[in-house]
Protein backbone atom coordinates (compact mmCIF):
# COMPACT_ATOMS: atom_id res chain seq x y z
CA UNK A 1 0.00 0.00 0.00
CA UNK A 2 1.32 3.40 -1.00
CA UNK A 3 0.80 6.16 1.58
CA UNK A 4 0.20 9.80 0.66
CA UNK A 5 -0.15 12.76 3.03
CA UNK A 6 -2.82 15.18 1.91
CA UNK A 7 -5.08 18.00 3.01
CA UNK A 8 -8.51 19.10 1.84
CA UNK A 9 -9.60 22.72 2.21
CA UNK A 10 -6.44 23.25 4.29
CA UNK A 11 -7.76 20.69 6.76
CA UNK A 12 -6.06 17.41 7.65
CA UNK A 13 -9.52 15.78 7.91
CA UNK A 14 -9.55 14.31 4.41
CA UNK A 15 -12.33 11.87 5.29
CA UNK A 16 -14.79 14.67 5.99
CA UNK A 17 -14.86 15.97 2.43
CA UNK A 18 -14.19 12.85 0.33
CA UNK A 19 -15.57 9.35 -0.07
CA UNK A 20 -14.17 6.63 -2.29
CA UNK A 21 -14.42 2.99 -3.24
CA UNK A 22 -12.33 1.03 -5.75
CA UNK A 23 -13.88 2.81 -8.74
CA UNK A 24 -15.44 6.12 -7.74
CA UNK A 25 -14.37 9.22 -5.82
CA UNK A 26 -17.02 11.60 -4.48
CA UNK A 27 -15.92 15.21 -4.15
CA UNK A 28 -17.80 18.40 -3.30
CA UNK A 29 -18.78 20.83 -6.05
CA UNK A 30 -16.04 23.37 -6.70
CA UNK A 31 -13.18 21.10 -5.67
CA UNK A 32 -9.97 22.31 -7.35
CA UNK A 33 -9.10 20.59 -10.64
CA UNK A 34 -5.43 20.21 -9.72
CA UNK A 35 -6.28 18.53 -6.43
CA UNK A 36 -8.87 16.33 -8.15
CA UNK A 37 -6.30 15.13 -10.69
CA UNK A 38 -3.82 14.35 -7.93
CA UNK A 39 -6.40 12.42 -5.86
CA UNK A 40 -7.51 10.45 -8.92
CA UNK A 41 -3.90 9.40 -9.51
CA UNK A 42 -3.21 8.63 -5.84
CA UNK A 43 -6.35 6.51 -5.43
CA UNK A 44 -6.35 5.03 -8.95
CA UNK A 45 -10.09 5.54 -9.43
CA UNK A 46 -11.91 5.60 -12.77
CA UNK A 47 -14.70 8.05 -11.99
CA UNK A 48 -15.01 11.38 -10.20
CA UNK A 49 -18.46 12.60 -9.16
CA UNK A 50 -18.93 16.16 -7.95
CA UNK A 51 -21.95 16.32 -5.66
CA UNK A 52 -23.31 17.67 -2.41
CA UNK A 53 -24.97 15.36 0.10
CA UNK A 54 -27.98 16.79 1.94
CA UNK A 55 -26.80 20.23 0.87
CA UNK A 56 -23.37 19.85 2.47
CA UNK A 57 -19.87 19.15 1.20
CA UNK A 58 -19.34 16.55 3.93
CA UNK A 59 -19.09 13.31 1.95
CA UNK A 60 -17.46 11.30 4.74
CA UNK A 61 -19.93 11.64 7.61
CA UNK A 62 -22.98 11.67 5.31
CA UNK A 63 -22.33 8.49 3.30
CA UNK A 64 -21.35 4.86 3.54
CA UNK A 65 -20.06 3.44 0.27
CA UNK A 66 -18.50 0.27 -1.08
CA UNK A 67 -18.28 -1.35 -4.51
CA UNK A 68 -21.88 -2.60 -4.23
CA UNK A 69 -23.61 0.68 -3.49
CA UNK A 70 -24.02 3.73 -1.32
CA UNK A 71 -26.11 4.53 1.75
CA UNK A 72 -27.38 8.10 1.96
CA UNK A 73 -29.16 10.05 4.69
CA UNK A 74 -32.91 10.57 4.39
CA UNK A 75 -32.20 14.29 3.93
CA UNK A 76 -30.49 13.80 0.56
CA UNK A 77 -32.30 15.61 -2.27
CA UNK A 78 -33.70 13.99 -5.42
CA UNK A 79 -31.34 16.18 -7.46
CA UNK A 80 -28.32 14.85 -5.55
CA UNK A 81 -29.51 11.27 -6.10
CA UNK A 82 -29.81 11.92 -9.84
CA UNK A 83 -26.23 13.22 -9.96
CA UNK A 84 -25.01 10.04 -8.27
CA UNK A 85 -26.99 7.81 -10.66
CA UNK A 86 -25.40 9.33 -13.79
Amino acid sequence: MVIHKYDVYRSPNVGLFTRTNDKTLLLPFGFADTKTKRLKEYLNVEEIIYVSIAGTRLMGPMTVMNNNGILLPSTVSDEEIQILKQ
